[in-house]
């Protein structure tokens, strides 16, 4: 039922009616923001109108028009990618009310800034293109296709010469100088960036479009390969003032940065793709503060299978080569110019127990005075900090007596050059050092769960970019810590309602380039058994006679696998011990290992088993580690040994 009542009132007079102005739409974006007020029997005073940005006041324009107010204000300068802004506008209307309102906005867009600061006026306008310098570590050397594994800080790494083999002796440069002894690069001069190893026709520009790829610079390399490339390519780009659009086509990643000089390894990115991929595009937009020549630097790495790399950019929706010298929209590219100091290494790596802070300057034909220099760390200043000179290489760094605590830290560098007129650079390298127990982070895991999580769904690695696994059936978070040291409790796994965390793939754990992948990995676990499981069989299918078990750590599945799980020994509802079993599974290019205990299944191990087992008990504390070591001198070797520890002690190893 319902009951509608309806209830007569003289007629309104609207002239009578008083209502305020009021903001009924805003936006923002890089240019500035806009905002538009309503005015109804009240107008805005247009000479009341105030407006802070990010707590400054601002002028801004207020223009009346179809009955609104609209309030705007233009950045004197691009802001910066992603930032965001706060605005504080005050106004009055024709009747003396006041008004305010608080109001926030996103730099939705992606871009890149050029600082004017990067500028070099010497460059010579005869040297025309680019400078390619390429490295190469094939599986034949290092017995891994690509040991830089598609990573911008490992090409980069790569390029260094910083991999060494086991016993500690740096690869040689398969792309360097024939018989070369040590890491050495062979320049090559380039006019444009359009390379494929086959010179095959890969990405936009080809044979097909007047534009035939031309192959790798000394690729394939002294093995004959064309897998595990990292290359740079130095240039000094003639840019105007305003916006560009550049772009990259390749097969794998690139990293396209600019600076004070070509090399320098914190210079501004302007655009990358961090990964594996077959050839595809990334484009990216960048804003030059003022027209000028700037250090730019491609970094392009390749993996394995398909090589091909193409550096343009983008005028009205054509692809136009850079250093297309026919074409008068492409963007001019110089090879030489009066070289700029720059970073040419820098630590810590982030993710890592570090004790020192270092910063290696490079000196050009411009020098840095070195009694300019300081250093600061997490905003205090290192009096004196530790300067070192040795040729043309400045050395700034300290030393903290002892790692750094876990967190976030910055470091900060300043130095001016002896230019005329002096430029003096500020320099900041953000740095996270891990928490958790230092005997684990010493040994440089590539990922260290610490199970110190009170709440929430997922569980993520200290190290390794923050591998992120994720809980299921709600195990208990936030349980006393089980280890001397550890900086965080632990976490419990009840096996009656199937909790545990699932790890997601990862290259650095179990995904790598090849098969069978890593042939070397440590995995260690500090765990206490609440529960143990017993000897009754599981009475299911091919399992019927084997004894209950309980997985502590699962990886791969029936094919290839890595295991560490408890089986039951004793009967009953309480047994106060059990057997603790690491195993190892390959039926896939070589038959071994298989299911324990053999006798008790139907199912064929295709081979001897590879697994090694111990006792333990119930409630007790243990740190089990499993030691895999096969034979990475021969790639197609599946030859090895699996060994584990239990507590510091040997406990068994199998070949």
């Amino acid at each position: 039922v319902a009951v509608l009542g309806l209830i007569k009132k003289p007629s309104l007079d609207s002239s009578t009616i008083q209502s305020a102005p009021r903001i009924v739409s805003f936006g923002g974006n890089r240019d500035g923001f806009n905002i538009t007020i309503q005015e109804f029997s009240e107008s805005v005073d247009a000479g009341s109108v105030r407006a802070t940005l990010n707590g400054e006041s601002v002028d801004v324009s207020v223009a009346s028009s179809e009955g609104n107010a609209n309030v705007s204000y233009a950045f004197p300068s691009i802001p910066d990618s992603l930032s965001s802004h706060d605005i504080h506008i005050e106004f009055a209307d024709s009747a003396g009310n006041e008004h305010m309102a608080d109001l926030s906005f996103l730099i939705s867009e992606i871009y890149a800034k050029v600082p004017p600061l990067f500028k070099n006026e010497s460059v010579d306008s005869n040297s025309n293109g680019f400078v390619a310098l390429v490295s190469q570590i094939s599986q034949d050397q290092s017995g891994s296709t690509s040991l830089h594994g598609t990573q911008i800080v490992n090409a980069n790494f790569q390029l260094s010469g910083g991999y060494t083999d086991a016993d500690g002796n740096a690869y040689i440069n398969e792309a360097g100088p024939a018989n070369a002894g040590d890491w050495q690069f062979s320049p090559v001069d380039v006019g444009i960036i359009n390379f494929d190893q086959a010179e095959a026709a890969q990405g936009n520009f080809t044979d097909a479009t007047g534009f035939p790829d031309a192959l790798i610079p000394n690729i394939p390399g002294f093995n004959e390969s064309t897998d595990g490339i990292a290359a740079e390519f130095l240039t000094y780009l003639e840019l105007d003032q305003g916006w560009h659009t550049l772009g990259v086509n390749s097969d794998d990643g690139f990293d396209v940065t600019v600076g004070p000089a070509p090399k320098d390894l914190l210079a501004e990115s302007l655009g990358s793709f961090n990964g594996g991929r077959g050839a595809s595009d990334s484009l990216f937009d960048i804003y030059v503060e003022e027209s000028g020549f700037y250090p730019t630097r491609l970094l392009w790495f390749e993996g394995t299978s398909g090589a091909n790399v193409e550096f343009f950019n983008v005028v009205e929706g054509e692809k136009i080569l850079i250093n297309d010298r026919e074409n008068p929209n492409s963007i001019k590219a110089y090879k030489t110019a009066q070289a700029r100091p720059y970073i040419s290494a820098f630590s810590p790596a982030s993710g890592t127990l570090a004790e020192e802070v270092s910063f290696e300057i490079t000196n050009g034909d411009i020098l840095v005075d070195p009694d300019s220099i300081e250093l600061t760390i997490d905003g205090a200043q290192i009096l004196p900090p530790t300067v070192e000179v040795n040729g043309s290489v400045i050395t700034v760094s300290f030393n903290n007596s002892g790692p750094f605590a876990g967190g976030a830290h910055v470091a900060t560098v300043n130095y001016t050059e002896n230019s005329d007129p002096s430029v003096t650079r500020t320099l900041e390298h953000r740095f996270n050092v891990p928490t958790g127990m230092i005997a684990v982070l010493e040994d440089e895991p590539f990922a260290y769960w610490q199970f110190g999580e009170t709440s929430g769904g997922v569980g993520v690695s200290e190290l390794g970019g923050g591998i992120t696994g994720t809980y299921f059936n709600d195990p208990s978070l936030g349980e006393e810590r089980l280890v001397v040291g550890a900086a965080s409790g632990s976490v419990l796994f009840d096996a009656s309602r199937m909790t545990y965390l699932d790890i997601p793939d990862n290259a650095e754990i179990n995904v790598a380039t090849g098969n069978p992948g890593w042939k070397e990995k440590t995995i260690e676990i500090w765990f206490k058994a609440r529960n143990l499981p017993n000897s009754d069989p599981l009475g299911v299918g091919f399992a019927a006679d084997v004894p209950d078990s309980q997985i502590i750590y699962e990886q791969g599945g029936a094919t290839r696998g890595l295991n560490i799980y408890l089986r039951g020994t004793q009967a009953g509802d309480n047994p106060q011990e059990a057997e603790l079993w690491f195993s190892a599974i390959n039926r896939a290019e070589q038959a071994w290992g298989g299911v324990l205990p053999t006798e008790q299944t139907e199912i064929p191990t295709n081979g001897d088993p590879v697994a090694i087992g111990t006792t333990i008990q119930a409630n007790k504390v243990y740190h089990a580690v499993m030691v895999l070591n096969g034979d990475d001198s021969d790639p197609d070797s599946f030859e090895g040994t699996l060994t584990g520890y239990l507590n510091g002690e040997q406990f068994g190893q199998a070949s």
